[in-house]
């Protein structure tokens, strides 16, 4: 039985005033707005910018006493542990007492009714310094006067959001479960242990899901291809650079010699794209900072506040870019974190996605797992990152949509395709030389339900992208965007309208000339009707798959790429969209009242598309 859901939104938006900076948080509720601890119109509460930092750094010093604690203390839990929850009641003093109360009563909803808790942490672009606050943290009194830590329920999860990053878009995982690891500990890096986080995965899924050796791009770009996974899994260092206007963010890898291989996130994305349409989340355990972060429990000089920083921006910088980038969802983590406590969210995470659960449920179990052994403090550690934005409306055709966008992309299913094809050639070869060198009766060239047939498509040709890209509000509802990437988002969709409905209909077009040609509708006049109406029907919805498809990348693209989406750049894809699907119909039209009726027949038609047909299969 699927578990019902009640989602919370916390809003945190900046403000600067004289030189200083404040931070205010709004909550949203199912027809509801709290802002500012109160109805809207209350006094303002505002969070000093130094009021966070003083909290990131306290929870530093934190979870860095617990990783250098003295070795005879290895295996005990924190000798005061009201330290982490007075750290707690710090992160929940950030936020308007009304607003403590609402999330109170929310936790206590979620436990009377045995329900999930989602609380939506979206900070707007400006505000993201607000994500260096450690949330997971956040403890309240619930059904006492005692404060506890709410996500060592688990029921309850939390999900950070950036506005206008990425698209909330959950992720469809199937069973079994696909997934491939990678592990990467470089020669002159600090070195990575990657035994007991190997060893979960191989436990759970086969040690054909684990890669931990030299080469480790090349190795990734083998198995993408190969296994087309939905999990992505990545163990290594994390660094940022400045680059003067901003900064770049990598991953430390393994190269060929066994030295590092420092990859940024955008070459890390195209080796990504070899397993796009099916990628729903990445598990990013790159949360160092390279060389500069000494091993776990060696005596080594503790990492710095500065160091801590670099850390946590390198994970969330590559993070949010996977996001852009159109990544439904990324684990990640916000600070140094142990091998043994990573191996034990791995297990629970891994486990509960096995069983169906959701990401969140899993994230949630993954982290309870933490909680209840010994890494007392590693438990808050683990961060979920999604798009942006209320979730696209669940129905059967947007998951369809989706499932057909994701199939095109599949390397299996495109060599089926292309056997198909090769398959239609030889027969084609064989019709068109047959009837040929060996006339046999066949009937009449197009007939009027023919010509009927093109000059209805010759309409819908125009009518169903209009109609579809009118009336698709994907774009259109996103207030969270920013106008140019909008409207950048809204042309693409009409573009992408046009070009699936004409593509769907050159397919669906030759399919059916290659049954005419064959002799098809000799043998069977009645289906004639059926197939027109298929064709009609199927590219209606192609239209409408890839306008949705088409919106989704202009928003991960618009604002690195404007050029891509301009007027001149609509206008000249929906003007040639339109050419190529009315030039057949038309054609054909022409030829049925012209002396070249002789091109109608069947062996001229059968050659001539066995021809073109053959030159798609060798283009690839």
């Amino acid at each position: 039985m699927k578990t019902s859901i009640e989602s919370l939104r916390l809003s945190i938006s900046r403000s600067d005033e004289a030189g200083n900076v404040y931070y205010s948080t709004t909550l949203q509720q199912p027809s509801m707005v709290y802002m500012h601890g109160g109805p809207l119109g209350a006094d303002d509460f505002r969070i000093p910018a130094a009021r966070l930092q003083h909290v990131r750094q306290d929870y530093h010093q934190q979870v860095e006493a617990w990783h250098q604690r003295p070795a005879e203390l290895q295996g005990k839990r924190l000798p005061d542990p009201e330290k982490l929850l007075q750290l707690g009641n710090e992160v929940a003093a950030l936020l308007p007492h009304d607003i403590r109360q609402r999330l109170g009563q929310a936790v206590q909803r979620a436990r009377q009714h045995n329900r999930r808790l989602h609380i939506m942490l979206e900070v707007e672009p400006d505000a993201r310094e607000a994500l260096a606050v450690p949330w997971e943290l956040l403890a309240l009194p619930v059904t006492s006067s005692a404060p506890e830590f709410l996500l060592r329920d688990g029921r309850i999860t939390l999900i950070r959001q950036v506005r206008a990053i990425g698209r909330n878009t959950p992720p469809t995982l199937s069973s079994p479960l696909s997934i491939q690891a990678f592990g990467a500990s470089p020669a002159g890096a600090a070195p990575v242990d990657l035994a007991l986080t190997g060893d979960a995965i191989k436990q759970l899924f086969g040690a054909d899901c684990w890669y931990a050796g030299a080469n480790t791009l090349a190795v990734m770009q083998q198995r993408l291809l190969q296994h087309n996974p939905q999990v992505i899994h990545l163990l290594c260092h994390g660094d940022q650079q400045s680059v003067g206007r901003g900064y770049r963010h990598d991953v430390l890898l393994q190269g060929d010699d066994g030295f590092v291989h420092r990859v940024n996130v955008w070459d890390l994305l195209s080796v990504f794209s070899l397993a796009s349409a099916n990628i729903q989340v990445i598990v990013l355990q790159a949360c160092h900072a390279g060389s500069a972060l000494p091993p776990l429990h060696t005596g080594a000089a503790p990492t710095t506040p500065t160091q801590a920083h670099d850390q946590r921006e390198a994970s969330e910088g590559i993070a949010l870019t996977l996001l852009r980038q159109g990544i439904p969802v990324v684990v990640a983590m916000q600070g140094e974190v142990s091998q043994e406590a990573a191996s034990t969210f791995v297990s629970g995470l891994y486990a509960a996605l096995r069983q169906g659960k959701t990401i969140e449920a899993a994230v949630a179990a993954g982290r309870v797992n933490v909680a209840v052994s010994e890494a007392a403090a590693d438990w808050s550690l683990p961060v979920l990152y999604q798009g942006s934005g209320e979730p696209d409306p669940d129905t059967w055709f947007s998951r369809l949509a989706d499932r057909w966008h994701a199939s095109i992309f599949d390397p299996g299913i495109r060599r089926s395709i292309r056997g198909w094809l090769v398959f239609i050639v030889i027969m084609l070869f064989g019709t068109g030389f047959l009837r040929w060198l060996a006339p046999i009766p066949t009937s009449q060239p197009p007939s009027d339900s023919v010509i009927g047939f093109l000059q209805c498509w010759t309409i819908m040709s125009l009518l169903t992208p209009l109609v579809v890209g009118t009336c698709h509000r994907g774009a259109r509802r996103r207030d969270d965007i920013a106008a140019p990437v909008r409207r950048a988002a809204i042309g693409n969709q009409w573009t992408g309208a046009f070009v699936g409905h004409t593509l769907a209909g050159v397919t669906g077009m030759t399919l059916l000339l290659a049954a005419w040609t064959i002799g098809l509708f000799e043998w069977l006049p009645w289906l004639f009707y059926p197939l027109c109406l298929g064709l009609l029907l199927v590219a209606a919805f192609v239209s409408y798959a890839s306008a949705k498809a088409q919106g989704q990348s202009a928003i991960a693209q618009a604002a690195t790429s404007p050029s891509l989406f301009d007027l001149p750049t609509f206008t000249l894809m929906i003007g040639g969209m339109l050419l190529v699907s009315l030039a057949g119909p038309w054609y054909f039209l022409w030829l049925s009242t012209t002396q070249w009726l002789i091109f109608l027949t069947p062996a001229a038609n059968a050659i001539a598309l066995a021809l073109l047909l053959l030159l798609f299969v060798l283009l690839g």
